[in-house]
């Protein structure tokens, strides 16, 4: 199986829920990022399809 390349994110927190998510991650004994990821991966979702939209960058561009 091939690996999928991971995408990076960057956002910001207000500080009582970075403390908060801080907090959770050293409870349960994982990486803030590895807590984030377990929280969205078993999160229940509406439509269990891809949501991905195509993007403008996909294809080459007509010449």
């Amino acid at each position: 199986m091939k690996k999928k390349k991971r995408k990076m994110v960057s956002f910001s927190l207000d500080p009582e829920v970075y403390e908060r998510l801080h907090q959770y991650a050293f409870e349960q004994h994982q990486s803030m990022s590895s807590a984030l990821t377990s929280w969205i991966m078993n999160a229940k979702v509406k439509y269990d399809v891809s949501w991905r939209q195509e993007s403008l960058f996909d294809h080459e561009p007509d010449e």
